[in-house]
């Protein structure tokens, strides 16, 4: 199974609101991989462990995005819109193919929040209590 499918398979799952129509995806996606190899199941597996990866990352960064600005963060330090950071975010498809971050982008990602949680603990240290 390649990438792309596997991605194009998730989207419309995660689009489908009938029960109905849900059965029939079900139904069709069985047909499609009753013939699967076990080098094909290994590589659908391999692509369920990747976007549980991301999803999990995801979940780590939903504490922060109401208290820092993504569109900040993404204007800033890598010079995209916020559109651009929140599709990687959320792991949408984009030109067919899932939204990710680079291992670049990550070292950015997090190089701009520990910058920001610097300027936060300089800002807070110059408040005089008395």
């Amino acid at each position: 199974m390649k990438r792309e499918e596997f991605y194009r398979d998730l989207e419309k799952f995660k689009a489908i609101t009938d029960p109905a129509e849900l059965e029939r995806f079900e139904k069709e996606l069985f047909q499609k991989h009753s013939t699967a190899t076990k080098e094909d199941a290994i590589e659908t597996l391999s692509l369920i462990e990747e976007r549980i990866d991301d999803l999990a990352n995801i979940l780590k960064m939903d504490g922060i995005k109401d208290l820092v600005s993504m569109s900040y963060i993404s204007k800033n330090y890598f010079g995209k819109t916020r559109n651009w950071i929140y599709q990687r975010l959320n792991g949408n498809l984009v030109n067919g193919k899932v939204a990710r971050f680079t291992t670049d982008e990550k070292i950015k990602l997090k190089f701009a929040l520990d910058d920001i949680g610097k300027k936060l603990q300089d800002t807070s240290s110059r408040i005089k209590l008395a």
